[in-house]
Order: C-alpha cells, then sequence, then structure tokens
C-alpha cells in the first residue's frame, strides 16, 4: 500500500516527499509514518501523530500540504475527501 517508513537518521526522511499514496481512512488500520498529508476536498482528518497516544482532529484545506508526521487517519471524524500521505 505506501512507501516503506525511512529511518529518521536518513537523508532521505529529512528532504521533500518523493512520493504519495490514496489513504483511504479507517477507525483501527494503522499507516506508515508519513511526512506529509494533502486532500482534494477541504475538510476535518481525525490522525494520530507518530508520537501520540490519541488521536485528534485537524483541518485539512483542498491543495495545501500539511508537515504531519501521522500513522493513521481515522474514518470516524475525517470529512476532508481525497486524502493522500506524502512520504
Amino acid at each position: 500500500m505506501a512507501a516503506s517508513p525511512k529511518s529518521k537518521d536518513s537523508i532521505a526522511y529529512l528532504g521533500p516527499a518523493t512520493s504519495g499514496v490514496a489513504v483511504t481512512p479507517h477507525d483501527s488500520n494503522l499507516i506508515p509514518a508519513t511526512k506529509g498529508l494533502t486532500c482534494a476536498v477541504t475538510g476535518t482528518a481525525a490522525v494520530r501523530f507518530q508520537d501520540d497516544s490519541s488521536d485528534v482532529t485537524v483541518t485539512l484545506n483542498s491543495g495545501e500540504v500539511y508537515a504531519y508526521t501521522v500513522i493513521a487517519v481515522r474514518a470516524t471524524g475525517t470529512t476532508a475527501t481525497g486524502v493522500v500521505a506524502l512520504y
């Protein structure tokens, strides 16, 4: 599904995103830690940040790139569509 995660110590981790994968929000599935998120249609996204133990809701505006390192995009609480994980 998604690109393999890169070590935080690698140069590839520090550089810009080099791939994107469409995300289907799911209430329990995890995704590899992202470099960022974007979406096609503005809305909210219920996400789990990599170093957190609970989900938070963020607003995503269409076409904006958010430098969020998330490991989950939940279906419940997500209204944004066309969500893409950047790696």
